[in-house]
């Protein structure tokens, strides 16, 4: 009978552990696949909200083309400058800048803040290039944040023309909160979002603490590599230089673990305890 019970015991053990086991890759795949819905929202809404800036730029130019054309041949005006400037941010509360661009590329606005910098001025050049390869002026700006003391911030481009002849682009940037507030929408307790650089995997891009200069007062603005192989999923940004990954915090999941395992090891002491008790009960009879 005692070898019986000891049995039982063991057996009670072997199966609350390899229980415990299962639960906690249960858990591990549970965050996977919440991880993988996250990633693939927020890929969608930024894709989304990506596409709409590049249409409302659109017709912003549509719309005040006459004032953008007295602009461009009287780029030193203050007046026509503080006009758009103005008109931009009562449509986008976002907004940054803005310049304007010749066909081939370069800026024919004095900056004289200096918030158009060298790296917009390559992506300007970039894009004009993308439009003259393109059929119907479809090309897409490869969206990236740009580094800029106190400002960074992305950018969206428009074609300007007059009926089939490139006349330059129209350019706007714009600050990155609402894609910040994007990633705080979709990111459950205990997830990390965040959005890196295609062409640089583990460099930040933006997360749920903001762009890259508001991440670096926190932490390096590059992922470690125990940081990039944790991450659970992933997914590309269409029309920009960016990907969404998805990780869980380490200590959520150390912390399931352990409750996990407290709970298998308080059944197997309850057992242990009960074959104890049955053993000293039998020894008696």
């Amino acid at each position: 009978m005692l070898l019986a019970f000891a049995l039982v015991t063991v057996l009670g053990c072997g199966v609350t552990a390899y229980m415990t086991l299962q639960a906690i890759s249960a858990d591990a795949a549970r965050h996977a696949a919440l991880l993988e819905e996250e990633v693939r929202q927020t890929s969608q809404k930024i894709e989304a909200y990506l596409n709409e800036r590049q249409r409302v730029v659109r017709v912003f130019v549509q719309e005040h083309l006459d004032l953008v054309n007295r602009f461009e041949q009287n780029p030193e005006s203050e007046t026509l400058r503080q006009e758009i400037g103005n008109l931009l941010r009562q449509q986008f509360p976002s907004y940054f800048t803005f310049t304007i661009a010749g066909p081939n590329g370069s800026d024919l606005v004095n900056d004289i803040d200096g918030l158009v910098g060298q790296a917009c001025q390559l992506n300007i050049q970039e894009y004009i290039h993308q439009l003259r390869g393109a059929e119907h002026g479809e090309a897409h700006y490869r969206t990236v944040i740009h580094p800029q003391a106190g400002h960074y911030h992305f950018d969206v481009m428009s074609p300007r023309a007059d009926a089939d002849e490139l006349k330059g682009v129209f350019f706007v940037s714009f600050f990155p909160g609402p894609l910040v507030t994007i990633i705080r929408a979709n990111q459950a307790p205990g997830h990390v979002l965040s959005v890196v650089n295609t062409d640089q995997p583990d460099l930040l891009e933006f997360s749920a603490d903001g762009a890259r200069d508001k991440i670096s007062l926190k932490r390096d603005i590059r992922l470690s590599d125990s940081e990039m192989d944790s991450v659970m999923a992933r997914a590309e940004i269409p029309h920009s230089r960016w990907r969404v990954i998805g990780s869980v915090r380490p200590e959520i999941l150390a912390q399931e673990r352990a409750d996990r395992w407290v709970t298998a090891i308080s059944i197997m002491i309850a057992l242990t305890v009960g074959f104890m008790a049955t053993a000293f009960w039998v020894t008696r009879r």
